[in-house]
């Protein structure tokens, strides 16, 4: 199994928050959505 390390560094201004919440942006949405796209299967984050 390959292992990878992510150091996150963003600026939030443009999000509603961390975690993920209905109807609005969140890091937390983008940032799983990245990583399934990367990992090509769904990838959850816990908070």
């Amino acid at each position: 199994m390959t292992k990878y390390v992510l150091i996150l560094e963003y600026d939030g201004s443009k999000f509603h928050g961390w975690q993920r919440q209905h109807g609005v942006s969140t890091i937390q949405e983008n940032l799983e959505t990245a990583l399934s796209k990367f990992a090509n299967e769904t990838i959850s984050t816990i908070t």
